[in-house]
């Protein structure tokens, strides 16, 4: 069973926006190793402590009640469902925590400074440009360490990450069909080669873009 105090571990350090954090503590204590059964009866209880998990923290991650993310963690769980494959069932509950912190970092953006809410808006408007921090300064007429700093202090998260994350977001859109070559995705979604932007979908999504692209694949 599901431990409540692993699991406050995990809801604390995504609320820190330390994922690798939640990451571990989650492999830690829902990991293949820590189960006696075989069979069928060892996947449905694998299935159980994932979706325990996972339900925990998708039900506590927000101070208040939020419909969008029931709806995500309803995703989460109803792809542990159909999965058989105990791997997969492990990289689903990665895969929902992933999705956690970022729901948390998108949703929780103060963008009633009109500095903050300018720069995203063009950063969005502008993914497969150059969006250095010369450049986003320079749109919005203060020096980049203004800037960056204000960034932090306005979403958590410095410009460099977020950009990342908005670029790996669209980025797996394309990689949901197989009529793009990775050279064309990376180009098109703003990432300098197909090195970098593997790199970086990596870390965000914990997987390569073509394990992505080979599990949709396979849906």
């Amino acid at each position: 069973m599901c431990s409540y105090n692993f699991e406050d571990e995990i809801l604390k350090a995504i609320r820190l926006k330390d994922l690798s954090l939640a990451i571990d503590i989650y492999e830690k204590h829902c990991s293949k190793s820590e189960l006696t059964l075989s069979g069928e009866s060892f996947v449905r209880s694998l299935k159980n402590q994932v979706i325990c998990t996972i339900y925990y923290i998708g039900k506590s991650v927000c101070q208040t009640p939020c419909s969008k993310l029931k709806e995500l963690t309803a995703s989460y769980i109803r792809k542990i469902e159909s999965e058989g494959c105990p791997d997969e069932i492990l990289s689903i509950g990665r895969e929902a925590l992933t999705g956690f912190s970022n729901f948390i970092s998108f949703n929780s953006l103060n963008c009633s400074n009109i500095l903050i809410f300018e720069t995203i808006e063009y950063i969005e408007s502008n993914l497969n440009s150059d969006l250095s921090l010369e450049v986003l300064s320079s749109r919005v007429h203060v020096s980049k360490n203004y800037l960056s700093s204000m960034f932090i202090k306005h979403t958590g998260m410095r410009v460099t990450s977020f950009i990342n994350k908005l670029r790996v977001s669209r980025a797996k859109e394309f990689l949901e069909s197989e009529d793009y070559s990775l050279e064309y995705i990376s180009s098109i979604c703003g990432f300098k080669n197909q090195s970098y932007f593997s790199t970086v979908f990596k870390k965000i999504e914990l997987k390569t873009p073509m394990e992505y692209r080979s599990k949709c694949s396979n849906k």
